[in-house]
């Protein structure tokens, strides 16, 4: 029966109880009367308990655990109340119910007992940790021992380890059964060969010695641990498993000779060692491990020595000791130069070119040095055998400077200067009989070689203004600064060579001129030779009479000369010429020289730098760079100026002198590259 079928057995167990009732019903009412209980309006009633499964059915026992009643078969007969029961049957878990008013008024509880499960202990000979434990064919645990619950009924119990052979058992289990179980494993049996090249190495198992290779073993499934040993050779170690899955195993092991360590002493260290065709790390002293018994060569070299090989047998005891020292290597360094030259090596002065030295075949750095010129240093490395020339063309002080100069500049306080390298040839002055020449033009012949920067503008007002000692002059902007004596301009030249590092060129002591130094290349005025290749030759072909040319007839737009517009403030004026300009005008206005030089016509004239004199030069000899040295006191005066109207005044050659300022002359400056 599974359920309940409530109609037959409601029938059943009703008509056994209606039997016994007759007989022992008036029975129970006199003993509850004998025993004096007073039920008054208390009512007995029963409730039939109904059993499921049906193997707990004809066992099942009825225990009332609190209340007042009594169990009578399959029934409690009790004052209506609450009460509990408990039920129970062999083989199957106890129930415990309440009986409430419902389960009263309905007359019957349904109670279902649950089978208690059997409990399976099982182990394994021998035991071990990994042992799969199999239910009915399937992974139930991986452990030593198996402990599980299991429903009633038959079950396959298998046991697996990959050492040994499956063992399994069927059992038949009873409710609530405790059932130990143990199985016996059988080992698998292995197959195992061993072999090694070269072959004859012992070999041990586990830590046991069993023999030389080749081996051919049977063993027990297991975990095994192998070891082979070889004279002059690594030993080896290794593991492996015999299992059910995978029962013969094959091991075969190439042993390595064994290396020995041999130390290079070498000298000089840091060079380049090479052994067995493998570069290493070049130290004073290099470990290097090589086989044992084995021929090896070793090359050691560096740089200036000569190179070393040897060989060598590594042999099996411990120490192998090799040094090398390599022998320095030399050739022959001549060192050459023009000009003559000193020369150093290291520092150390060795000897005026040509030098000729014996050093080793390194790199060597000679420095070739002289006076006035940039010291050269180069690097050679000699050759054994062989003299190598080291060729050494020094470069001049002014040359280097005349390379790197830039062509034009601008000054601490704006000035714009260009650079003259090199003056071709030319002549000064007028020749005797000369239309509209003078006296003191004296012809001369004339080269510039010494390389002159020269200001594009002449000095103007506002720039003459910061130097501390022209608080007088009045600040008119980009106008010619006039009224200005030499020795302010030459003061003037001074200050401005200070504050730019530059070496003075005139000497005063106070307001007293004592002359001037021609090395310098601080500001200083045009020479009068300057002056005049500038506004007569510079960037022509031909020298010129006139700035302009050689025609009297002035183009427009040549300079701020006396034209119309000057009439009234100029003695002489030039007919139809005008220059829209009655006086000085502001620098730059007028269209420059072929050079790029401004105003070299009209505007103001000039002082120079030259002194002033009547004196004729002799002889018929070029003078080179003529720069006057001497402390004179008037100067040379240059130039043609916005008063300047004659035909005369306007020639190149023209030239006057004096000493103090006027409002028809100022300045240029210039000043020597070196």
């Amino acid at each position: 029966m599974s359920g309940f079928d409530k109609d037959s057995l409601i029938k059943a167990q009703r008509a056994r109880r209606r039997r016994m009732m007759l007989g022992i019903g008036g029975v129970i009412l006199i003993l509850l009367v004998s025993a004096g209980v007073y039920l008054g309006t208390a009512v007995i009633d029963r409730v039939f308990i109904a059993v499921a499964p049906d193997e707990a059915l004809d066992i099942a026992q009825l225990e009332i655990l609190d209340g007042t009643g009594w169990v009578w078969n399959d029934e409690i007969i009790a004052v209506r109340s609450p009460l509990k029961l408990q039920v129970s049957a062999d083989g199957f878990k106890k129930e415990v119910l309440t009986i409430g008013d419902a389960t009263w008024r309905r007359g019957q509880l349904d109670v279902v007992l649950k089978p208690l499960p059997a409990t399976v202990m099982a182990t394994t000979k021998p035991e071990s940790d990994d042992v799969r434990w199999y239910l009915n064919g399937a992974l139930a645990s991986v452990a030593p021992k198996l402990t599980i619950d299991l429903p009633a009924g038959q079950h396959t119990i298998e046991a697996r380890h990959p050492q040994f052979e499956p063992a399994s058992q069927l059992v038949t289990l009873e409710r609530g059964e405790s059932y130990q179980l143990s199985l016996d494993l059988k080992p698998v049996k292995g197959i195992v060969e061993i072999t090694s090249a070269p072959s004859g190495a012992e070999v041990a198992l586990n830590s046991e010695s069993i023999g030389k290779t080749p081996l051919h073993l049977e063993l027990d499934g297991g975990e095994y641990e192998i070891a082979l040993s070889l004279t002059n050779h690594d030993p080896r170690k290794d593991s492996f498993v015999i299992s059910a899955d995978k029962p013969e195993v094959s091991r075969h092991y190439k042993l390595a000779v064994s290396n020995r360590v041999v130390t290079f002493s070498l000298a000089p260290a840091d060079g380049s060692l090479t052994v067995g065709g493998n570069t290493v790390a070049s130290r004073e002293t290099v470990s290097v491990s090589l086989p044992v018994n084995s021929r090896q060569t070793a090359t050691y070299s560096k740089s200036g020595f000569r190179t070393q090989e040897i060989e060598f047998e590594v042999n099996s005891k411990i120490g192998n000791q090799i040094e090398i020292e390599l022998q320095p290597v030399y050739g022959m360094v001549e060192v050459r130069s023009n000009p003559k030259a000193d020369v150093s090596h290291n520092g150390k002065t060795i000897g005026t070119t040509p030098v000729l030295v014996r050093m080793q075949t390194l790199p060597q750095t000679f420095t070739v040095s002289q006076k006035n010129f940039l010291p050269e240093t180069r690097t050679i490395t000699p050759v054994e055998d062989t003299t190598r020339v080291l060729e050494v063309n020094l470069v001049s002080e002014q040359e280097h400077r005349l390379k790197t100069s830039p062509d034009t500049y601008v000054n601490s306080i704006g000035m714009k200067f260009k650079l003259f390298k090199e003056a071709d040839y030319f002549t000064m002055g007028s020749k005797p009989g000369e239309l509209n020449s003078r006296p003191n033009e004296f012809y001369r012949q004339v080269q510039l070689k010494r390389p002159f920067y020269a200001g594009v503008h002449e000095v103007t007002a506002e720039a003459f203004h910061k130097y501390i000692g022209a608080s007088r002059i009045p600040t008119v902007g980009n106008r010619p600064v006039t009224g200005v004596s030499w020795t302010e301009a030459a003061k003037f030249s001074n200050w401005l060579s200070k504050i730019e590092g530059l070496r003075p060129v005139y000497r005063f002591t106070g307001d007293e001129y004592l002359g001037s130094d021609s090395t310098a290349d601080g500001y200083r005025m045009l020479t009068e030779a300057e002056w005049e290749w500038l506004a007569r030759k510079a960037g022509r072909n031909q020298q010129t009479i006139f700035p302009w040319g050689d025609e009297t007839i002035i183009p427009q737009n040549s300079g701020n000369l006396a034209d119309v517009t000057a009439k009234g403030y100029a003695a002489v004026v030039i007919p139809q010429y005008n220059d829209g300009h009655a006086l000085e005008s502001a620098t730059g206005l007028f269209q420059p020289n072929p050079v790029g030089i401004h105003d070299l016509t009209g505007n103001v004239s000039e002082w120079t730098h030259d002194a002033y004199d009547h004196t004729v030069p002799s002889g018929d000899q070029v003078e080179l760079d003529p720069f006057d040295t001497s402390n004179a006191t008037y100067h040379t005066i240059k130039g043609s100026s916005w008063a300047s109207g004659q035909v005369s005044e306007l020639r190149v050659a023209y030239r006057t002198g004096g000493s103090r300022g006027n409002d028809r002359t100022g300045f240029r400056l210039a000043r020597y590259l070196y």
